[in-house]
């Protein structure tokens, strides 16, 4: 019997201000076509919990420190060929105080990737990889979360 194990992607889904939410840019894998993905990364063994990881993405890929709620989004995802399996766990944040701008964006930028602000609106005009951004979860959190949602099973092909 062999030992199969997942990897889990955490990642934050933030609202600020003017429905507003951050997110960074990514490539898919098969065409690399940019796309667009709520802050998150892959649970490394220096993280105290899955909660720690959304955390320190979040920081490292926007600057921002949140403050991590419940749980929104689980989805499985699957690599083809190859059948590699791997966890995404979406959570809601909140930023502390007084970061209406993303550090990143300055001539300094230290961030791994590029991040911004997107208005519900300009996320109908672009790549997701988290589609429920444009549509489904602005109902759900405006109608106050009622509890985690279990996703369809995203396929990847390379």
């Amino acid at each position: 019997m062999s030992t199969r194990c997942f990897p889990i992607r955490a990642a934050g889904i933030c609202v600020h201000g003017r429905h507003r939410v951050p997110l960074v840019s990514d490539y898919t894998i098969k065409d690399r076509l940019e796309m667009w993905v709520p802050p998150g990364g892959v649970v490394e063994s220096t993280d105290k919990s899955v909660v720690d990881c959304v955390g320190r993405e979040f920081k490292e890929e926007t600057g921002l420190t949140v403050e991590v709620g419940q749980l929104a989004y689980v989805r499985e995802g699957v690599v083809l060929p190859g059948d590699d399996h791997h966890l995404e766990l979406y959570y809601l944040v909140r930023i502390a105080a007084n970061q209406d701008e993303i550090p990143g964006n300055s001539i300094d930028d230290k961030l791994t990737r590029p991040a911004r602000w997107f208005t519900r609106d300009e996320l109908q005009a672009v790549r997701l990889n988290l589609i429920e951004l444009r549509n489904d979860f602005w109902v759900e959190y405006e109608q106050g979360w009622a509890g985690a949602k279990y996703l369809d099973t995203l396929i990847i092909e390379r």
